[in-house]
């Protein structure tokens, strides 16, 4: 089990692997109609909610690995590295909150943390894919040091260099 516990600013966020805890979060994160209307993905069903919380957490072997955002113990979202590629040393990020955790800069403090972790799994470059209608999620990956690379489908590709 992975866990990341960097305390940044005044918040005591942390990273860590799901778990079968997790499931009520994952329900209300995954199954809201609002936050699927900015994502490529289709929406899992309950069935492989729980089937995802109880599998092997491991970016290598899985390509993918999901962390809970905690806030004092208590998951408020997460943040995905997910079609990790070894071989080009690059992986893309997903990262989403409950909405009355947002814009209070715990999702860029969660992500500075999970910069650290990409680099200690040899990741050198991330990349967001981000509907052009979720103008937060463009501001937010901007802010963070992401640059627009290419636009497709209604997505743009923002990318960021970690070395």
């Amino acid at each position: 089990m992975y866990d990341i516990g960097i305390v940044q600013n005044e918040f005591q966020t942390n990273l860590r692997v799901p778990n079968k805890q997790d499931f009520y979060l994952m329900l209300e994160i995954e199954l809201n109609p609002e936050n699927s209307k900015y994502t490529s993905l289709e929406k899992p069903g309950i069935d492989e909610i729980w089937a995802f919380l109880v599998s092997e957490h491991n970016l290598e072997s899985n390509a993918q690995i999901r962390f809970v955002i905690e806030l004092y113990s208590q998951g408020i979202g997460f943040i995905d590295i997910y079609n990790a590629d070894f071989a080009l040393r690059e992986a893309f990020v997903g990262v989403i909150l409950i909405e009355k955790y947002r814009g209070k800069g715990m999702a860029s403090q969660a992500l500075c943390q999970l910069k650290s972790y990409a680099i200690e799994q040899g990741i050198i470059r991330l990349c967001a894919e981000v509907s052009d209608e979720n103008e937060p999620s463009l501001k937010f990956f901007k802010r963070n040091g992401f640059r627009i690379q290419t636009r497709k489908d209604n997505f743009t590709i923002l990318t960021l260099a970690l070395q």
